[in-house]
């Protein structure tokens, strides 16, 4: 009999740390697309202009 009760008290256990895991995981990934979203708002994009001598591209 205890050896249930201990049983179904790792389950609950478990059962808690994953919903908290999870639950951490889903605030970081949140995060880190609010600030993934936020760089590529701030970051100017520059056109390149390919250089007709050697065919490379350069910023404008």
């Amino acid at each position: 009999m205890t050896e249930l009760l201990g049983l179904a008290a790792l389950a609950v256990g478990g059962y808690w740390i994953a919903k908290r895991v999870k639950k951490q995981m889903a605030n970081v990934e949140s995060q880190i697309f609010e600030r993934a979203a936020g760089a590529e708002k701030q970051r100017p994009t520059a056109k390149l202009v390919q250089d007709p001598v050697t065919g490379k591209y350069r910023p404008e």
